[in-house]
């Protein structure tokens, strides 16, 4: 009953995602159900992903490997150990509340909004759940910069300002981590 589940959990709100960038802009509930049943599915798994995890058992658990450029050492491969595991339930958990958040007031930039929590979640989870660096580096860029887009949506001030970009900010970041 397992078998790939860390694959479905991370792909599923992918497929969230890019299903949402196929709905209109003005069809806000339909926005909002879609959102709410991946982030729901995703909690779904992720809970029974830990009530199958067994604290005692081997340091990884669940894995799963493709090679993917085996001329280079690359591969999907992914696994959880303990700390991953609670990473994994919290992250789920989470997104799901954060999904339901716009539903008390309307919200500006709906679809956006919605779209870059979906490949956040994908992104983090992705990223507690890599067992390969270049797979980590992958989740890693899809959670910043929908992290970025989060940010953009809504540093707009309602007399037309806004903060400064996001985007500068990650590029920054990431040219002085790489820099070192």
């Amino acid at each position: 009953m397992t078998r790939h589940l860390l694959s479905i959990i991370t792909l599923v709100p992918l497929a969230g995602a890019l299903l949402l960038a196929g709905v209109g802009r003005d069809r806000d509930r339909l926005l909002r159900a879609i959102a709410w049943v991946t982030t729901a599915f995703v909690f779904a798994a992720a809970s029974r992903l830990a009530l199958g995890f067994e604290p005692r058992g081997p340091e990884w658990q669940f894995t799963e490997r493709f090679d993917l450029l085996p001329s280079i050492g690359t591969s999907y491969a992914v696994g959880v150990d303990g700390l991953g595991m609670v990473l994994i339930l919290l992250t789920a958990f989470l997104t799901f509340i954060a999904v339901l958040a716009p539903w008390a007031r309307a919200a500006t930039r709906l679809k956006v909004f919605y779209i870059a929590v979906l490949t956040l979640e994908a992104g983090m989870l992705g990223v507690y759940m890599a067992l390969d660096l270049l797979f980590f580096c992958l989740c890693w860029v899809l959670a910043t910069s929908s992290m970025c887009l989060l940010i953009d949506c809504r540093s707009r001030c309602s007399d037309g300002c806004s903060l400064p970009s996001p985007w500068g900010l990650a590029l920054a970041s990431s040219g002085y981590s790489a820099g070192g």
